[in-house]
């Protein structure tokens, strides 16, 4: 099987689907002059503390993350271009040979011309791959003088951006079959070669980028974006995307979990609930609205989550309610 080449994904909408999103895309509240929230910056210097309900609502910062947030933070999904390694830190290339090029067969599909190098380092080698859409190294030895086996689980790849859609798609396929198992064959300068690799939360990974290309598409057809980029190269975070997905399809109130640490600056007592709050930036040409993010904690703060020595307050998995709403731009 040959990958095939890019084309263009099609843009079809209907009468229906554009009076449901012009419905979708009203602000859920009427905002004053003195309420307007245009940036970031101006929800960082807002903090409110409502002495009738005890809710704190505190910006969002570094160290503060929801479980739906962690779903892509720990697969390293944040945003393009697409890097990962598990390589010991300080580890240095001291040899680089080249071996040329060949076809590389995984299983049925055959990656044509594919540039092939051997990587020595000082405790290990990789051997890398590397296509105008993507290079690859994995981990391996050679066996009997002549056949290249996986040895160790070393890997470092690196996606390039630029990539249409439909080929961003192919290539994370055929990293989800090289991370499933697969067996990589080839023959070059009289080595056979016979890698078996195998990393079941890559192969997560690459389902999860899969599932976000279509949701980028999809969005981008329901907001009537004639024209729109790349998700390689659109300006859109994978969990803002992920958010924002959820809003045009209505889905406005999640429950997850949240983890935070934080200097208590804000004067929390046991009791108080915390409301943490961000503004997601979007820049998407013909659509005028920022994605605000509110995250509600729904039980009160106990007295072992705060640290009155250390003067910080702390939560682990504590359940939330996340809302969503637009704010026009101005």
């Amino acid at each position: 099987m040959v990958v095939p080449e890019e084309s263009t994904p099609k843009n079809t909408t209907t009468s229906e689907i554009k009076e449901s999103t012009n419905n979708i895309l009203k602000l859920d509240y009427t905002l004053s002059t003195k309420d307007e929230i245009t940036s970031t910056n101006e929800i960082e210097n807002k903090i409110l503390k409502n002495s009738d309900s005890d809710i704190i609502e505190i910006p969002f910062i570094k160290g503060i993350e929801t479980g739906l947030e962690i779903s892509y933070t720990s697969l390293k999904l944040k945003e393009f271009p697409l890097k990962e390694n598990n390589l010991p830190l300080y580890e240095d290339i001291i040899e680089n040979i080249s071996l040329n090029s060949c076809n590389l067969n995984i299983n049925n599909l055959t990656l044509f011309n594919v540039n092939i190098r051997v990587l020595n380092y000082k405790k290990f080698k990789l051997i890398e791959f590397k296509t105008r859409e993507f290079k690859l190294a994995l981990s391996i030895q050679l066996f009997d003088d002549k056949t290249i086996r996986k040895a160790g689980d070393y890997f470092s790849y690196e996606i390039f951006s630029k990539l249409k859609d439909i080929r961003l798609i192919a290539v994370a396929n055929i990293f989800k079959l090289i991370f499933s198992g697969e067996v990589i064959t080839f023959n070059i300068n009289d080595l056979v070669a016979e890698i078996q690799f195998e990393n079941p939360i890559q192969v997560h990974k690459f389902d999860k980028i899969i599932e976000s290309v279509k949701k980028y598409e999809e969005t981008m057809k329901l907001l009537h974006i004639s024209k729109w980029r790349n998700f390689s190269e659109a300006s859109i975070k994978f969990y803002t995307l992920h958010l924002l997905h959820n809003y045009i399809n209505n889905i406005r109130s999640i429950d997850t979990w949240i983890n935070f640490k934080l200097y208590n600056k804000y004067n929390i007592k046991p009791g108080d609930k915390i409301s943490f709050t961000r503004i997601h930036e979007l820049n998407i040409r013909g659509f005028n609205y920022n994605l605000k993010e509110e995250v509600s904690i729904k039980s009160s703060i106990s007295n072992t989550e705060i640290d009155n020595e250390k003067n910080f307050v702390f939560g682990y998995r504590k359940i939330v309610n996340l809302k969503l709403t637009t704010i026009q731009k101005y």
